[in-house]
């Protein structure tokens, strides 16, 4: 019996018409009619938009489906603190989670969106976990697909973060599954990897809906036009609103009344209840908006005589709306894009579908007001979906279990890099975290930048034996800054593989161990890993914070230092290869730079989700007191050096304008951007916030949507109080 889990941020229920969400539960109530154990593993803890969220375990619980909800606080330490944007910190408490349960499935499904499963992924890649669960990626929407889709520009830095973790996901993915041929082509031509042959097309099921007959509309018996949809510019409500706009009076009254079916949307400062109102002010007709309805009441509605359903989507994947009127007779017009002709037999495509121009669509609806219309004809039956999702599980549970083929590991060499000055009561204990390495093939090569200090020359003077007995080496040179004391360390490296390591780091046993196994198992060349921040003299028992990176995301690494730290292992190679650090006396970013230089040069940077060494905070370091824009105009180099068409000019100036907004005084922004009647609302919902509920929901928009989103959100409400 297979034992699965379906790991999603959006299910039938809790969730009210997510098209990911009754994908994935008709997925796991059709798995455990085949004999299955499966499990759902909902992201988003106790949010629920319908009723309780126990009602809904409950609901599963009678279906053989056991519904679990992620709480972060049964899953991550209370007390420590996650410093990561909103979605690294979803995947990094999935991944937790999942670390700690994987024995109890065979196969995890999960969804590119949002990005969640990149840190498992990841530990998977570089085999440190997970090494008999097998992962598939069933994509649905990703972030820059929905983007283009709503004709609008990335406004937050977590869209960066994101749109590279899902591509890390489909990426790293064991096998991708996507209901339509067209969102694979899709990510191809928008230079996703996929992995190789492990992709398969297979329709979304929809559980006891073999196609009924509906009920055509006659000529001249239009009653109702729906649209039928979530309620934004991504679905085509602007273009249906343009189309209802340019038909003659006479031919707009023959369309019945105009009903707006679908989840309303209030998102960067569009609402879509409000755009409905004004631009049918002039219609001349009834229009009504209809935003409560769950599945089955929408579908009761439109299979009323005379409905006419409209799904005039910019783009799709593979749309329930379409589906659900497939299966269910529903007589509809829909847009002839994405992969909404590959559900429909080719026979009816001239009929019920248009291109996405306004008049075409207005065209289309005065021929049916006039004409009339039958249902249209799926190109699958559901039994078909059914088939074809075993037959996928059965292959991929036979190819699972076939050994990988690979060959043990071996032990290469590390050079181990400490770059010291002047600090030996600091340089005393990252030297005695190397002593007690559990990884036994590695040299130390110390490098003084020039420390003036007789203490610190007198520490040197006194290692030397051991250094010398170890085949250690000390380095001294004149003081030149980091790039150079780094190059000069690497320079006299015999290892295979370089680690840097500041001299007041402390590193756990399992450091430079955790770091070969990574490298070995995913073939990267540069690696940095999770890093534990603090302050006090020695480390605290339990770290209070982490820090955690992405990786190789360019786009990250624009704007912040997503790569990682300078504690980091480098394939001595590739070190060579771009000829290592730069040597600018006085400025910092010198290791954010080197590492958007490997990214851009096509060398593979990956971050280890694990921590692996304590990084110490200081209140006089480098980092927090050199010149912050000398500092980013160095890691900004390698992008104007890659792109000299223009383009890295254009990011040089992108990144002066965030970190304008970033500089710029909190009371300045709200005066530039908040009336003072916003500034009241803000109040009130800060007030709000000592509501219970109210503070569960705007923590529950902020997990599932972003932080901008739940203010937005936070405001309206406030709003009605005041």
């Amino acid at each position: 019996m297979r034992r699965i889990v379906i790991i999603t941020p959006d299910i039938h229920g809790p969730i009210k018409n997510g098209g990911i969400g009754t994908a994935f539960s008709n997925l796991a109530i059709f798995l455990v009619r085949q004999g299955a154990s499966v499990t759902i593993a909902y992201t988003l803890g106790a949010h629920s938009e319908d009723g309780p969220i126990k009602d809904w375990i409950n609901h599963y619980d009678k279906l053989g489906v056991e519904l679990i909800t992620l709480n972060e606080s049964e899953i991550v330490d209370k007390s420590q603190i996650l410093d990561t944007p909103h979605h690294r910190r979803l995947a990094w408490i999935t991944h937790q989670w999942l670390v700690q349960n994987a024995h109890r499935w065979d196969i995890v499904i999960l969804p590119e969106w949002g990005g969640m499963g990149f840190y498992a992924l990841t530990a998977k890649k570089m085999g440190l976990a997970y090494e008999n669960t097998h992962f598939v990626v069933n994509t649905h929407s990703p972030e820059a697909w929905a983007i283009e889709g709503n004709r609008r520009l990335p406004c937050e830095l977590d869209d960066i973060d994101r749109d590279f973790m899902e591509r890390e996901c489909v990426r790293l993915a064991d096998a991708v599954v996507s209901p339509s041929q067209y969102m694979l082509d899709w990510m191809r031509r928008y230079q996703w990897q996929l992995p190789g042959q492990k992709c398969r097309v297979i329709p979304n099921l929809m559980l006891g809906s073999e196609t009924k007959a509906g009920m055509p509309i006659a000529v001249n018996g239009m009653e109702r036009t729906v649209f039928f949809g979530r309620l934004e510019i991504r679905k085509g409500l602007k273009l249906f609103c343009d189309a209802i706009f340019r038909l003659p009076q006479e031919t707009r009254a023959k369309l019945g009344k105009i009903s707006f079916m679908g989840k309303a949307v209030h998102h960067h400062g569009f609402d879509s209840a409000d755009y409905i109102k004004q631009r049918s002010s002039d219609w001349g007709i009834d229009v009504e908006i209809i935003t409560n309805l769950n599945r089955d009441q929408a579908l009761a509605e439109l299979k009323k005589q005379g409905t006419l359903a409209v799904m005039p989507s910019l783009v799709e994947n593979s749309p329930y709306t379409v589906l659900e009127c497939l299966r269910e007779g529903v007589t509809f017009l829909a847009s002839k894009v994405g992969g909404i002709p590959e559900m429909i037999v080719s026979a009816d495509h001239e009929q019920h579908l248009f291109v996405l121009t306004p008049q075409a669509l207005a065209d289309k609806l005065a021929h049916v007001a006039k004409n009339g219309l039958k249902p249209a004809e799926a190109v699958w039956t559901e039994a078909e979906a059914e088939a074809q999702w075993l037959e996928f599980l059965s292959e991929f549970a036979e190819q699972a279990a076939l050994p990988d083929g690979e060959g043990g590991f071996v032990s290469p060499k590390v050079s181990v890099c400490v770059v010291h000055y002047n600090r030996p009561h600091l340089l005393t204990q990252a030297l005695n975290s190397l002593r007690e390495q559990t990884y036994l093939n590695f040299e130390v090569i110390l490098v003084d930048d020039g420390s003036p200090s007789a203490e610190a020359q007198g520490y040197l003077d006194r290692l030397k034996p051991e250094f010398d007995q170890r085949g250690w080496q000390i380095v001294r040179q004149s003081n030149s800054y980091l790039g150079a004391a780094r190059n000069n360390a690497a320079a006299h490296a015999t290892g295979d593989y370089l680690l840097f390591m500041d001299d007041d780091n402390v590193a756990l046993p399992e450091m430079v161990e955790t770091f070969v196994h990574a490298a070995q198992s995913s073939g990267a060349d540069v690696l940095t890993a999770v890093m534990m921040p603090f302050s006090s003299n020695i480390p605290p028992k339990k770290p209070e914070r982490l820090w955690i990176a992405l990786g190789e995301s360019l786009g990250v690494g624009l704007y912040r230092n997503g790569f990682g730290d300078a504690n980091a292992l480098w394939r001595k190679s590739a070190f060579e290869q771009l000829g290592g650090y730069s040597t600018d006396y006085g400025v910092g970013h010198e290791d954010w730079e080197l590492f958007a230089d490997a990214v851009l040069s096509g060398l593979r940077l990956m971050h280890i989700p694990k921590p692996l060494y304590w990084y110490r905070v200081a209140s006089n370091s480098m980092f927090r007191t050199g010149d912050h824009w000398a500092n980013h105009a160095r890691s900004v180099r390698p992008f104007l050096r890659h792109n000299p068409q223009g383009l890295g000019m254009a990011l040089g100036y992108a990144l002066c304008q965030q970190r304008i907004r970033e500089t710029t005084p909190t009371h300045a922004i709200l005066n530039e951007h908040l009336s003072w009647r916003t500034l009241k609302k803000v109040k009130k919902a800060l007030v709000l916030g000592t509501n219970k509920s109210l503070r569960n929901q705007f923590i529950a928009v902020w997990r599932s949507h972003g932080f901008s989103v739940a203010v937005e959100k936070a405001l309206k409400k406030a709003s009605r109080y005041a």
